[in-house]
């Protein structure tokens, strides 16, 4: 894949990942854009980098209350003592998020005598099943709370640019040489359309258009 910044096509060699190989490159002038778009894609799919967690003030209490080693629940109910949470330079990709049932969770490691590493996902919740040290009900709920309403908001309020309606038969401009700014599911984006063929499918459209996939995509 050719190094050019996304949303000004120019050279880039910034990488912004949410984790390996996967994120946004841009120039140095875009950078703070690329962080921005990356933090709001892992908030719109409730999810979150196990760094940015552990860093947040919001959520650090409950992290600061953990011994270094504490037990998990097994799926078989058992009680396994000496997990702890990831650490490393990989540890940089993890991420933290919701079950279909609404329950946040996060990766747990294990690390046996003869150095075989295990890991896990433990909902945090069930580090009160265990009986974690440090571990109260009322760091559980403000933890959660937290997740529920987004460490990233700052990121996803700052990238909602103003949206206006489109005129039948108006091709969106794009705001950069092969960047298009348009509404996804009525969510401000930005799309790569180097050779305009999503802007001549939403002039045809009337400014809008259904993907393959079932979106609704309209201009921006």
């Amino acid at each position: 894949m050719p190094l050019k910044c996304f949303y000004c096509r120019k050279y880039g060699d910034r990488h912004v990942q949410i984790f390996h190989l996967f994120g946004i490159i841009s120039c140095e002038l875009h950078k703070p854009d690329a962080v921005r778009d990356c933090n709001r894609y892992l908030h719109y799919r409730k999810r979150a980098r196990l760094t940015d967690v552990l860093a947040h003030p919001d959520t650090k209490p409950f992290f600061d209350a953990l011994p270094a080693t504490f037990p998990t629940i097994r799926s078989s109910g058992a009680r396994d003592d000496g997990w702890m949470i990831p650490t490393g330079s990989w540890a940089s990709d993890i991420l933290i998020g919701q079950t279909a049932a609404g329950d946040w969770y996060m990766p747990i490691d294990k690390v046996e005598a003869n150095g075989d590493r295990f890991q896990r996902s433990a909902p945090f919740k069930s580090f009160l099943d265990a009986g974690v040290p440090g571990v109260t009900a009322e760091r559980v709920a403000a933890l959660v709370a937290v997740l529920d309403a987004g460490i990233y908001l700052a990121d996803v309020n700052a990238a909602a640019p103003p949206a206006s309606a489109a005129g039948a038969g108006v091709a969106p401009a794009g705001d950069a040489d092969g960047v298009l700014s348009v509404l996804v599911d009525g969510r401000p984006c930005r799309i790569i359309d180097e050779n305009g063929s999503v802007a001549a499918q939403l002039a045809a459209g009337g400014g809008t258009i259904i993907t393959p996939g079932g979106l609704l995509v309209s201009a921006s």
